[in-house]
């Protein structure tokens, strides 16, 4: 997790929790940003990404969005030619169904938007409130319906889900 997302989720707890002020709760953080960004199917922070897609329909989606910029995209090593919709992070490539496309691009959110903070940071006081003899080393195995969410992150999950995941 990138500082400046700790830091709004620290600044926006600990104002509304002004008891929380001088506690660490990036562990908290760091699992409340996964578990978004896999309920949403895409990663929110801005940063340079390498992956690995296999084509279909003449497309590969992107896990960041929206995109930046597209660096390289790649079958076998060779450049490959494409176009980009930025937005949903969809590559049209010249490639054949089937073939694994390495592509190098810059993507995600400079700036998080703010129902996304809140949504981390409500997701981070969930996780906060766990019996500490339940979440101990287990963050990520956890089970819980995600009706019980906090209705900030339920509304950024119907906001920013990508269709198909």
């Amino acid at each position: 997790m990138k500082t400046e997302t700790y830091a709004a989720i620290y600044t926006y707890l600990t104002n509304k929790y002004p008891d929380l002020e001088g506690k660490d709760f990036h562990r908290e953080a760091e699992a409340s940003l996964e578990l978004l960004q896999a309920l949403c199917g895409r990663i929110f922070e801005y940063d340079t990404y390498t992956e690995t897609h296999t084509v279909f329909a003449g497309r590969v989606f992107l896990a960041a969005k929206p995109v930046d910029e597209v660096l390289s995209a790649k079958v076998d090593g060779v450049d490959v030619d494409f176009k980009v919709n930025k937005p949903l992070g969809i590559l049209y490539v010249d490639a054949p169904d089937g073939a694994e496309v390495e592509v190098t691009y810059r993507g995600g959110y400079q700036t998080l938007p703010s129902s996304i903070i809140i949504a981390l940071a409500d997701l981070t006081f969930f996780f906060m409130q766990l019996d500490p003899h339940i979440k101990e080393g287990r963050l990520g195995e956890l089970t819980f319906a995600f009706t019980e969410l906090p209705i900030s992150v339920q509304q950024v999950v119907s906001a920013y889900k990508m269709l198909g995941v």
